[in-house]
């Protein structure tokens, strides 16, 4: 809970938020999401994960997105 609820984290979701929307170009919610996944991950999104990544920007914003791929165990554990 502390990664997800720290001032440290949110304010890097903010950061990676303003990144995302300048490499995007775009204020579309999946395209968004795609280039967040591409950042954060190295990789495109599946359609499902696009399909609810899209939804949470959309209803909460791209920085709620974002707080979650920093907190995502893909994000932080190498394979």
């Amino acid at each position: 809970m502390n990664l997800y609820n720290s001032g440290f984290l949110l304010d890097q979701a903010g950061r990676f938020a303003e990144r995302v929307k300048e490499s995007a170009k775009s204020e579309d919610p999946a395209k968004l999401a795609d280039e967040a996944f591409l950042l954060a991950f190295g990789r495109t999104a599946d359609p499902t994960e696009r399909e609810e990544a899209a939804y949470l920007t959309k209803e909460h914003g791209l920085v709620s997105l974002c707080r979650a791929l920093l907190n995502s165990n893909e994000f932080l554990f190498l394979p």
